[in-house]
């Protein structure tokens, strides 16, 4: 008797459910090389972990990604968590990582070496420190409303220097978004004038409880802060980027204000915050210890596990995603490409381009003419001048300013000839200059052919 065949669809359901129930499988841990990594914006990231002998298929949902406190590369060396499954559609079992370790130190102190040697090649950290005033009026501070940073400060400055003013600009210090209501104080203090300093700072803790003050754009918000700015970020050994940008670095907010104040005064007022500083110093580091153990609560398969009942789904919605896109850019493509033709034509055709080729036609047209009629005024002009020349030559009067005469009778009839004088009659000699009275006296024609 033949036993009875099996779909893939089956015997890939089979597989899958072999993987769901092996319970070796629900958290393994691996060592492994990053492979085919191509970040996806804003989405679920897919690569290969591999050593030199095998491969395997890895997914990381997108809340974990973006949670990632260091830059993931292709060829990074990590240590990963995680569960084994099998994706049913393409018949292949991958690892749904939950956690991720850059193999041989933190995540945070990786992201932290990181962006330290990305803000260093800019130059943030080169530019010139600027010294701190000797008699300040008003100082700024910017730290927790409730923490015991601006308690040390405001003590520390009644102590040194009455006089000085403090303003608090209240701000988170810790945890998701505190970076942006730092940097949401710093723009309310760059608009308001008269400060002389500022302290941004808070108490000490683990490197996660500092991470707030390593944000990019808390650092970039600094670099051209237009008054002097000291940092008070942890304990003596904390180091924060906040640091190498700040004019000053105080070990604690006492130093801070000891920097912002010029005179001090007895050492028995500052045992006394020291010991304050130490008790909240303490009191913080309580408070760490029960929110790393709540943090490992909220971890636990109960509240973790939910998100894995619909991870398959996900990843076919994110294939179809892709397809979709991809299919709807061709399509637009192909709607827009007559589009853009018969736009090119129409645009060759429109008035406004038809009108301003005409404009360029007559305004050549215009041109034309003009030099055809500034040629013909030059020719007409010559012309002109010459004739006037030749009136000139031809003046009787111009002949006369030589030394002629002419002769008339009173009645203005021109004399031509001796033969239309008479003896005794009177004549008008005509002069360039005037006219003179004559009498004939005598005539005397001459011959021809004698002068």
């Amino acid at each position: 008797m033949e036993k009875p065949s099996l779909t893939v669809s089956g015997l890939t359901r089979y597989l899958k459910l072999k993987f769901d129930k092996d319970p070796y499988l629900k958290e393994v841990t691996l060592v492994g090389e990053i492979s085919n990594f191509r970040p996806r914006r804003n989405g679920h990231q897919y690569f290969n972990l591999k050593d030199d002998h095998a491969l395997i298929a890895a997914m990381l949902w997108s809340y974990r990604y973006q949670a990632l406190k260091f830059k993931l590369e292709e060829g990074m060396e990590v240590v990963v968590k995680g569960e084994v499954t099998l994706y049913g559609p393409q018949g292949r079992y991958q690892l749904l990582i939950k956690e991720m370790e850059p193999l041989g130190e933190g995540a945070l102190f990786l992201a932290f070496q990181q962006l330290k040697e990305k803000l260093t090649k800019e130059g943030l950290f080169d530019r010139p420190k600027r010294p701190l005033p000797l008699y300040p009026k008003r100082l700024a501070v910017i730290t927790s409303e409730h923490g015991a940073v601006i308690h040390d400060i405001e003590t520390t400055v009644a102590r040194r220097y009455p006089l000085l003013q403090i303003d608090l600009y209240p701000a988170a210090v810790q945890g998701e978004g505190a970076d942006l209501t730092i940097i949401k104080q710093l723009e309310r203090i760059r608009f308001t004038h008269g400060y002389d300093a500022l302290i941004i700072g808070r108490g000490g803790g683990s490197i996660e409880d500092l991470w707030t003050f390593n944000s990019e754009n808390l650092v970039r918000a600094l670099v051209d802060f237009p008054i002097p700015v000291i940092s008070s970020v942890g304990h003596e050994t904390d180091t924060t980027l906040v640091d190498f940008v700040a004019d000053r670095r105080a070990a604690t907010p006492t130093a801070a204000a000891e920097m912002a104040t010029p005179y001090s005064l007895t050492d028995l007022l500052a045992s006394l915050r020291e010991a304050d500083s130490r008790l909240n110093r303490s009191i913080k580091r309580l408070l760490s210890v029960y929110q790393e153990g709540l943090r490992n609560y909220l971890e636990r398969p109960l509240f973790t596990r939910s998100s894995y009942l619909y991870a398959d789904k996900m990843q076919d919605l994110d294939r179809l995603t892709d397809k979709l896109h991809y299919l709807s850019q061709q399509k637009i493509t192909s709607l827009i490409r007559p589009f853009n033709d018969w736009h090119r034509r129409l645009e060759l055709q429109h008035p406004k381009n038809r009108l301003l080729q005409a404009s360029y036609t007559l305004e050549e047209r215009v041109n034309q003419l003009n030099q055809l009629m500034k040629e013909r005024l030059k020719d007409l002009n010559h012309r002109f001048h010459a004739k006037n020349q030749a009136l000139i030559l031809l003046n009787p009067l111009a002949i006369m300013e030589k030394g002629y005469s002419l002769v008339m009778t009173p009645n203005e009839e021109l004399i031509k000839s001796v033969d239309d004088l008479k003896k005794g009659q009177e004549v008008d000699v005509h002069f360039h200059d005037g006219i003179a009275k004559a009498e004939i006296i005598s005539k005397e024609k001459f011959e021809e052919g004698k002068d």
